[in-house]
């Protein structure tokens, strides 16, 4: 009698539960709670991009899949990114019920007009430390035909491309694991990796960060031919609200962090020369202590060690990102970069201290060059010192110098301003040169490919000082003016 009572009971209470949970499924099926749901969604990607974010419609069975169409990004009035579908694919049961939670995300046919410029001066909330609701979470998220139009990075990017991104969280009591990566078949040189490890009792927050990009040039992602490829790696720790200072100039902290910085810069082989003639066949290693504080970031014990180079140094980025007192000091063992000027390459050691002020974006140089001795085909210059002032205007590197030396046992004198945009096309103005008791002053001195362009007053005493220029012996004084306008193809 009792057995038949409780399984009787049992069946019962099972067909309840099942009810309850037919009709919980039900009525999440309801427009209203769906419309929430979008509306949730569109109001925490609007904070996050600082965007108006629009969602066409939204159709599935709620928490079993859930796809979003036609998802607008717009700024200023304009798209920046436009997304066809985006789409939740991971059973509830899954979600529920296996030990490591996990969510599919996709999205489909996504196209990236243009990188929008954001507010730095938005203010952020301090951080808070996050609540899971459960011990371990994975999400990932494919990206299909993803296309990014050529203003982007000023490069075309493989069309149709694809990628992955995976995401893994877990809780420890009061310590929080998230581990990251960005893998993509057709960019499959490129790899980032991200870590974090939160502590909450210490409020500290250790951070890992890999970029490996070994064969492609960062054109592709910072829109600068000049800078070579790269294979970064940092660790750092310190107090949430210091990293989240540091990237907002406005936020005031009295927390900060400290952690190291490992840089790899390889030779690339297209679109930058100088850099390959400059660092020579291996890598350039670059290691530095960094320590962050409300002051800004101190840049500690900075080694720069190449085939060529050999460089130590130290500085300070202010919170606006200025440069004060940094400088790199060390020396260029060949000078073989100077063939794309010159029809051979001059040889010799050149000292090099280097001094950098401004912002980081676009930081003025003055640099200070040393050798006891230098050579070019016939010429050997002994005692050689230089400085030379750059700075970089839209597309162009601006700047004066001077130098002095003895040249084949004759001093020489030189200084003037430039403006250099590549190998075979400069401007020189107001250049100086003193060699004995010759003095040739250039009111300007251009080349545009194969054409230059000058006017000269020269005072020539000893004119056979000259001679190893022009490959001929002459002898004599020589006074006057003279233009130049000449094609030499």
């Amino acid at each position: 009698m009792k057995s038949s009572f409780w399984k009787k009971f049992i069946r019962i209470k099972i067909v309840v539960i099942a009810a309850i949970f037919v009709f919980g499924l039900l009525a999440l099926q309801a427009p209203y709670f769906k419309s929430q749901i979008v509306k949730k969604i569109t109001k925490e990607l609007s904070n996050l991009t600082q965007s108006e974010v629009s969602i066409s419609s939204y159709e599935g069975f709620v928490p079993l899949s859930f796809d979003l169409y036609y998802i607008n990004f717009k700024k200023d009035d304009k798209v920046w990114l436009s997304i066809d579908r985006l789409s939740l694919n991971r059973s509830l049961l899954y979600f529920l019920f296996w030990k490591k939670k996990g969510m599919d995300l996709s999205l489909d046919k996504a196209n990236l007009y243009s990188i929008p410029s954001f507010n730095p001066e938005k203010k952020l909330e301090n951080f808070t430390w996050p609540k899971i609701p459960y011990y371990s979470l994975n999400i990932d998220l494919y990206g299909k035909h993803i296309n990014v139009s050529d203003e982007v990075f000023n490069q075309k990017l493989p069309d149709d491309m694809r990628f992955k991104i995976n995401l893994d969280v877990h809780r420890f009591g009061k310590v929080f694991s998230l581990k990251s990566s960005f893998t993509s078949d057709e960019i499959s040189a490129t790899s980032l990796k991200f870590n974090a490890r939160g502590y909450q009792r210490q409020n500290m927050v250790h951070l890992d960060l890999a970029l490996s990009d070994p064969n492609r040039s960062l054109n592709a992602y910072l829109k600068d031919p000049f800078l070579p490829s790269i294979d970064l790696k940092t660790s750092l720790s310190g107090a949430p609200d210091a990293y989240m200072a540091f990237i907002n100039p406005q936020k005031k902290t009295d927390k900060n962090f400290r952690g190291v910085l490992y840089l790899n810069f390889l030779p690339t082989g297209d679109d930058t020369p100088l850099w390959d003639e400059l660092i020579g066949d291996d890598k350039v290693t670059t290691t530095s202590e960094i320590y962050f504080d409300q002051l800004g970031l101190n840049i500690k014990h900075a080694h720069i060690r190449g085939s060529n180079i050999d460089f130590n140094g130290a500085g300070f980025l202010s919170r606006t990102y200025d440069f004060y007192n940094t400088y790199l000091e060390g020396r260029l063992s060949n000078l073989d970069f100077t063939k794309l000027w010159l029809d051979s390459p001059i040889e010799g050691k050149l000292g090099s201290l280097v001094k950098l002020s401004g912002n980081y974006k676009n930081p003025q140089m003055n640099i200070s060059l040393l050798s006891l001795q230098l050579a070019y085909k016939h010429f050997i210059a002994y005692d050689f010192e230089s400085t030379l002032f750059i700075e970089k205007f839209n597309d162009q590197y601006v700047g004066n110098f001077d130098l002095k030396a003895s040249l084949n046992q004759s001093p020489l004198e030189s200084s003037g301003k430039y403006t250099y945009c590549s190998a075979d096309h400069y401007d020189l103005e107001n250049l100086d040169i003193r060699y004995g008791t010759n003095t040739l002053n250039a009111h300007s001195l251009k080349r545009l490919g194969e054409v230059y362009q000058g006017r000269f007053d020269f005072d020539f005493k000893r004119i056979a000082l000259i001679s190893p220029l022009i490959k001929k012996e002459i002898h004599g004084d020589s006074l006057g003016k003279a233009i130049l306008d000449l094609d030499v193809t």
